[in-house]
């Protein structure tokens, strides 16, 4: 049996951002405690820590499609969705999700939002200050039974001042997502039983 040093225990928590005490022997979580006040804490064994881990918006796995961004039945239905939901980064981490209004653009394979004052809101400067994004569209398409439907983009963002080739009903500034990753669930399974749905996840080129 081979009992891990300190340092070989820490290497697991790479990527995590370990909290105060951070990777401590038990007793040392709860210093009040009658553990703690017992004797060495080092005679119990265990290390402990625990931290989250920072959230990658564009984190991706899976083989990587090429071509069309989007299948038939999943441009069918964006088209027949009026509102999105966007999560953007902050600079500090913190996230921010907001309803949105968007449209496919089929010349550049890009969802386009864009809105009122568009330049002058969070999410706009959220884009501009570091690119990551993630956007959905969902809804219940049938309540007996039970039937939800979604389609969720996670890709790279632009924050565009004056947009050329947008389709954004709008002037102005607009956020252009270039899809990198794919998840789509419900959408073209018509035929299936709901609880037999299973989601559909695939890489795409980034044609930007």
């Amino acid at each position: 049996m081979h009992v891990r040093s300190r340092a070989e225990i820490l290497r697991f928590f790479d990527g995590f951002d370990l909290v105060d005490p951070g990777l401590v022997f038990l007793p040392e979580w709860r210093p009040d405690s009658p553990a703690a006040a017992s004797g060495d804490p080092a005679s119990f064994g265990n290390l402990v820590g625990a931290g989250p881990r920072p959230l990658d918006l564009n984190r991706t796995c899976g083989p990587t499609v090429k071509g069309m961004t989007f299948t038939p039945g999943e441009l069918e239905y964006l088209a027949s969705q009026r509102l999105g939901r966007l999560a953007t980064a902050q600079p500090d981490g913190t996230l921010q999700v907001s309803p949105v209004g968007f449209r496919y653009n089929p010349g550049a394979g890009t969802i386009d939002i864009g809105g009122y004052n568009m330049s002058a809101s969070r999410k706009f400067r959220n884009v501009a200050d570091n690119g990551r994004v993630a956007f959905v569209v969902d809804d219940v398409a049938s309540v007996q039974p039970w039937r939800v439907r979604c389609l969720e983009v996670r890709g790279r963002a632009e924050a565009i001042g004056v947009p050329g080739g947008t389709t954004a009903d709008v002037d102005g500034s607009i956020i252009r997502i270039h899809p990198q990753r794919i998840i789509s669930f419900g959408i073209e399974e018509l035929d299936t039983e709901p609880h037999l749905l299973t989601s559909h996840n695939r890489n795409v080129a980034d044609n930007g």
